[in-house]
């Protein structure tokens, strides 16, 4: 089990410079729902919402660095035990969620 890190406005800009996931082994997962995640996402993210992430294959992200987010950071950290539970590599959580992802500048679809 990986501890999660969150990440605060300048290590989220380190770690995606001008908003982009330039990392193969870094995967961005959102837990919102999906209608939330069609509303607007980050590019190159992957939709797992909270209620699936306990069946979802953990194996098939084994070597990656996962790195959560939600809409404001609550549900990422009401759920953190869970997602401890399916990293196997380092992984991180925005502290802010999306909204702390746009008020770093970067860049969403809609």
């Amino acid at each position: 089990m990986s501890k999660i890190e969150y990440l605060d406005d300048e290590q989220l800009k380190s770690m995606f410079p001008n908003g982009v996931v330039s990392d193969a082994d870094v995967l961005i997962i959102d837990v919102r729902s999906p209608g939330e995640n069609a509303a607007e996402y980050i590019e190159g993210s992957t939709n797992i919402p909270l209620d699936e992430l306990m069946s979802f294959d953990r194996n098939k992200y084994k070597d990656k660095t996962l790195v959560f987010h939600c809409k404001g950071g609550v549900r990422t950290k009401a759920n953190q035990h869970v997602l401890e539970s399916l990293a196997s590599k380092q992984s991180f959580c925005f502290d802010g969620g999306i909204e702390q992802w746009k008020s770093c500048g970067h860049p969403i679809k809609k």
